[in-house]
């Protein structure tokens, strides 16, 4: 059975974390879409430590580094996550696991009550992810990027007490294989 781990961000990744954020397969999926310099990226590194309404981490699938999972405007009441796949030989339904992975991780060590997510609307399959495990959708909404560029966003969130009356529902769901994987993963915070 593959073991799925996260955890915190740490200098050594940021050149490998800049790579898979500046592929046309990711980058295409953000709001930021420029291209992002290596001064750029130690300047994001050095601002993510010393936030406080912050959290990265790196995907591990069996030790191997695979994506990145983050939380952002973390408040007592709410945050927003996001997540990338940066290498694309993964397990299959590994997205289900991360999906899963930030659910328990906001409500259960954030300990906030309400969980957004953000997806531009080209980008599908996290939109059917976030349906299956049953977010509440929000009208869509339009924001401007550094460029200039305008993107359709399509907005979900999760409340705490909805999850969980509905995280069992949702695992009755998921094929075996990818529940076990669920069950076993880990955050690996200091």
């Amino acid at each position: 059975m593959s073991q799925v781990s996260f955890r915190k961000i740490e200098r050594s990744d940021i050149e490998l974390v800049r790579q898979w954020r500046n592929s046309t397969r990711v980058n295409s999926q953000m709001i930021n879409q420029q291209y992002i310099s290596k001064d750029a990226q130690n300047d994001w590194f050095n601002r993510v430590k010393q936030s406080n309404d912050q959290k990265h981490f790196i995907c591990l699938l069996d030790g191997r580094a695979i994506g990145v999972l983050n939380f952002s405007g973390i408040t007592k009441l709410e945050c927003e996550w996001g997540c990338y796949l940066g290498e694309e030989r993964v397990l299959p339904g590994i997205g289900l696991v991360i999906e899963s992975a930030a659910l328990i991780y906001s409500f259960n060590y954030l300990s906030v009550n309400r969980l957004n997510a953000n997806v531009l609307t080209s980008n599908k399959n996290p939109q059917s992810m976030h349906r299956f495990y049953g977010y509440n959708q929000l009208e869509n909404k339009i924001v401007t990027n550094a460029s200039g560029m305008q993107l359709e966003m399509a907005c979900f969130y999760y409340q705490k007490e909805q999850w969980e009356l509905n995280f069992k529902a949702v695992y009755d769901k998921l094929p075996k294989p990818i529940l076990k994987v669920i069950e076993n993963t880990e955050f690996i915070v200091d």
